[in-house]
């Protein structure tokens, strides 16, 4: 929650910030600018480009499995949130329009950040009942239940965020050639009231509950896992390589998982105990929790398609098509 001037009672903050934390000035811009030019949009063309191979793939899998399904669907919120983030990256670069983009852009940006941590939370959870009741997986995650929850899980995350929106307005200065952002009347009139939802209520949804279900769900898969594999036979190898392969990613989805959701806590620790509304080092954490979303995004790619050996199989079948397709026809023209 982004604001430039709120007169003076966050100048109180802000000076309150600065005795507590003594930054270098040129350290702190010297780091941002090489997360905000470098590593960001580095990260945000991988998840775009990622996520439009996965979409692609997974569409030739079909929507019969539910699994592809959730999938997919992750990898649209994925694909969207790295496109929001390119669009964010652009306003340090056309620094007239800069706050309209940032106004526009960061609310829906947030929201798709918690859409991909709630589809995490949804694939951990069927990954626990197809583990735990491999049975009744079918009958529970059929595919009218799993578009159901895909839905609730927008309508969720924009009720839950919906002051994001509409707290900054765009202010015409300097004789209409340049934009500056300015509180709104509903942020002014209701601040402490949306300062506080959104620091306790909404970011304790983002930054503690949500992980806790996927760690919940990881740890107690991969414990199921653990037990089977102890069970069975040394002749039984094929199956071993598919639980390992299994517990592998697991353990990466939940140490990705317990990163983010600590740093964000830390973050969210550091807005509410020292009151940071605006500075170098409010700055500084806003984008970091950017390029750590933007992280996650883009490591979905590998964690949840790579590391399936069906899916990889059908990644090979797909460029392979695609080669045939592209480069045959050029080495039969040329042969001409």
């Amino acid at each position: 929650m982004q604001s430039t001037n709120y007169q003076s009672d966050l100048s109180a903050n802000s000076s309150v910030s600065a005795s507590v934390f003594e930054l270098d000035l040129e350290t702190v811009i010297f780091v941002r600018n090489i997360i905000n030019f470098v590593i960001t949009p580095v990260l945000s063309i991988l998840g775009v480009v990622g996520n439009v191979i996965n979409l692609v793939v997974l569409r030739q899998s079909g929507y019969k499995d539910t699994n592809v399904l959730l999938l997919e669907s992750l990898s649209l919120a994925d694909l969207l949130l790295s496109l929001l983030n390119i669009l964010l990256r652009t306003r340090e670069f056309v620094q007239q329009f800069g706050a309209i983009i940032y106004i526009y852009s960061y609310g829906p940006f947030v929201i798709m950040a918690v859409v991909v941590n709630c589809h995490q939370t949804l694939i951990a959870i069927e990954r626990v009942i197809a583990v735990c009741f491999p049975f009744h997986v079918s009958r529970i995650f059929i595919r009218s239940r799993v578009k159901v929850a895909i839905f609730f899980i927008y309508v969720f995350c924009i009720g839950t965020y919906s002051p994001l929106p509409v707290m900054f307005e765009p202010l015409w200065v300097n004789n209409q050639t340049s934009v500056v952002i300015v509180p709104s009347q509903i942020f002014i009139s209701n601040m402490a009231g949306i300062i506080f939802y959104l620091t306790t209520v909404a970011a304790n949804i983002y930054a503690i509950m949500l992980p806790a279900i996927v760690i919940t769900c990881s740890f107690i898969v991969g414990v199921k896992l653990l037990i089977r594999e102890l069970h069975l036979s040394s002749h039984c190898s094929q199956r071993r390589s598919k639980d390992l392969s299994a517990m592998k990613m697991i353990l990466s989805v939940s140490f990705l998982v317990l990163f983010i959701s600590a740093t964000s806590g830390g973050m969210n620790y550091f807005f509410q105990v020292y009151e940071l509304t605006e500075g170098p080092l409010y700055d500084f954490l806003k984008d970091l929790l950017t390029f750590i979303n933007q992280l996650n995004t883009s490591f979905n790619f590998f964690f949840y398609v790579t590391m399936s050996k069906k899916f990889l199989k059908t990644y090979r079948r797909f460029f392979a098509f695609v080669s045939t397709r592209t480069v045959f026809p050029k080495l039969c023209s040329a042969e001409r």
